[in-house]
């Protein structure tokens, strides 16, 4: 039983320069590797409405996290960096609800 992928998963297969059939042979990891990079941007302070919302800007901090986690390892540190650059953007423009506390 062959999975739909979503848009993102796809973004990311493109991203990783996979074949359709190897992304979906990695979708499982793709699939983990997304829910964690959401994970990380809630933790982060990211408001949960804008991690949910799937905009262009959380897309692309997502893929950026499923290429540090699954690209080549003389990638690791550039796309760690961009991760770390846009989660902190996202976390200063869309706060989460933390100071209610």
């Amino acid at each position: 039983m062959a999975e739909t992928m979503t848009n993102l998963e796809k973004r990311c297969v493109k991203a990783l320069r996979l074949s359709e059939s190897a992304g979906t042979l990695l979708l499982e990891e793709i699939q983990s590797n997304i829910e964690a990079a959401r994970a990380e941007l809630l933790r982060s302070g990211v408001s949960s409405e804008i991690v949910e919302e799937d905009g262009a800007l959380i897309q692309n901090a997502i893929i950026d996290y499923v290429l540090m986690q699954m690209n080549d390892e003389d990638q690791y540190e550039r796309y760690f960096n961009a991760w770390q650059y846009e989660m902190d953007n996202l976390r200063k423009s869309f706060p989460g609800d933390r100071d209610e506390e």
